[in-house]
């Protein structure tokens, strides 16, 4: 049987959880004459980042307020429209 966990409620209200996490994506432009990507024989002037932390949550004012906590990853990519001509 799986087990469950309840959110553990910090010294300010804030709950934190193993499950609790967020991700967010950047689009990011670079100046000339951009970046060089891993395995990549040219520069790039646009990348997307994706970045995954831990989060916290706290409610207040009747509205649930997301935190991002340590980060586990970050990972910088083309976009999907410049993987079709490399």
């Amino acid at each position: 049987m799986r087990t469950t966990q309840e959110p553990t409620v910090g010294e300010r209200g804030e709950e934190t959880h193993p499950g609790f996490g967020m991700i967010g994506a950047s689009r990011v432009s670079i100046s000339p004459p951009g970046t060089n990507l891993f395995d990549s024989d040219i520069m790039h002037a646009h990348t997307i980042r994706i970045r995954i932390h831990s989060a916290s949550r706290k409610r207040d004012l009747n509205h649930d307020w997301i935190h991002a906590d340590k980060e586990y990853i970050e990972v910088e990519t083309i976009p999907v429209a410049q993987l079709r001509r490399v």
